[in-house]
């Protein structure tokens, strides 16, 4: 997440906001957990397959998407 935070300018707290409110995925920022946390995400696999294959899907498309805005208008919306 180190590179996303970076290439993005979101914090993983922000991250983990525009997760839970864009595509409905709850993690936390690693920083909840210490300052060696910095730059991670945290989730918990507590959950049946489907629903983890789904939530991982749903951040690879949240990466994608971030991406995808960097590149298209130079930036990406927060809070959109």
């Amino acid at each position: 997440m180190r590179l996303v935070e970076e290439r993005s300018g979101l914090s993983t707290r922000k991250l983990a906001a525009r997760l839970l409110d864009d595509y409905g995925v709850a993690v936390l920022p690693g920083t909840d957990f210490g300052p060696g946390g910095a730059g991670h995400l945290r989730l918990s696999c507590a959950v049946s397959p489907a629903d983890l294959d789904l939530a991982l899907e749903r951040i690879r498309e949240f990466v994608s998407d971030l991406a995808v805005a960097s590149l298209t208008d130079g930036g990406v919306h927060v809070g959109s």
